[in-house]
């Protein structure tokens, strides 16, 4: 890929997507935290500025609105610590299904505000915002 973009006037911007990052068990932490890293390694060999990240979509959840906000800080400050010396971003992207933990964008909107990092922010898909309305 590295030898692609080299010749091309293609450029990668981003990384889409790590998804389910919400209320995970350490196995399942593992692979997130490895995705991201590959994510990282990738960026430094071809390019691009942010890793896009999803809320966890389960069937049949009732979500806490607090526990989701709670448990999307932390995760995401996560995240953002680790790209952070790869100099990347962190792109947080609601989903407007039913069964998403994070669905609209004024509440994904309050996460990324409290995470508070320069390098946390909003990836807005139009879609979503439609399957949310």
């Amino acid at each position: 890929m590295k030898k692609f973009f080299t010749k091309s006037h293609l450029q990668p911007i981003g990384y889409n997507s790590i998804e389910d990052i919400n209320f995970y068990e350490k196995k399942s932490w593992q692979v997130i935290h490895d995705d991201v890293a590959f994510a990282c390694q990738v960026s430094q060999e071809i390019g691009g500025e942010f890793i896009v990240v999803v809320p966890t979509i389960k069937d049949g959840v009732i979500w806490n609105n607090e526990e989701v906000f709670e448990n999307s800080v932390k995760v995401l400050n996560q995240i953002a610590d680790q790209v952070s010396p790869y100099g990347l971003k962190v792109a947080f992207e609601p989903i407007g299904s039913q069964n998403c933990c994070v669905r609209s964008l004024d509440k994904a909107y309050a996460i990324v505000e409290a995470v508070n990092k320069k390098n946390v922010g909003l990836v807005i898909d139009a879609f979503n915002l439609y399957l949310y309305d």
